[in-house]
């Protein structure tokens, strides 16, 4: 039973389209525009930075908050805490690649797997993000960002107290 909770509910929180949804607040169906996706990178080039960082920052939350919520309903119901976060991160990623609302047809889960993987990784969060807003999203597409191609390694991050 606390599966299935964890699963779902982390699917939901993850199928939570925010690039689609600020898109149409501003008037855009992002997946008639640019590369047709709704994840932060083409918000981005259709939009801008401002609106591509927020996509991000609430992709990479929701992650976060899916890892959390997972825990939290794992100490409840006295489960393995370590098997419910994989789950509710898998979830919640699934969630953000086929969002039930939009027929299936997601994001990538960049900013939503970085987010899942940062609650274990907690310090490392901050770099996540300034690696992704910094590095990633501005200058090349998604997929081939790594943090040795834009040189935003942990020393760079020193002065976040991030390592």
């Amino acid at each position: 039973m606390a599966w299935l909770l964890i699963f779902f509910l982390s699917y939901l929180l993850g199928s939570i389209p925010w690039g689609y949804l600020f898109a149409r607040l501003k008037g855009i169906d992002i997946r008639q525009q640019g590369s047709g996706n709704i994840g932060a990178a083409n918000v981005l080039r259709v939009m801008g930075k401002k609106w591509g960082y927020l996509v991000f920052l609430c992709d990479f939350f929701k992650g976060f908050l899916s890892v959390k919520l997972g825990s939290l309903i794992a100490a409840y119901f006295l489960v393995d805490l370590a098997l419910a976060s994989v789950i509710a991160a898998i979830a919640c990623v699934l969630g953000t690649t086929t969002p039930i609302w939009l027929g299936f047809k997601g994001g990538k889960g960049i900013a939503t797997l970085a987010g899942a993987v940062s609650f274990y990784i907690s310090s490392s969060g901050v770099c996540l993000v300034r690696g992704g807003l910094d590095c990633g999203l501005p200058y090349r597409p998604v997929h081939v960002v790594g943090f040795d191609q834009c040189g935003c390694r942990s020393a760079d991050c020193s002065r976040l107290d991030c390592r």
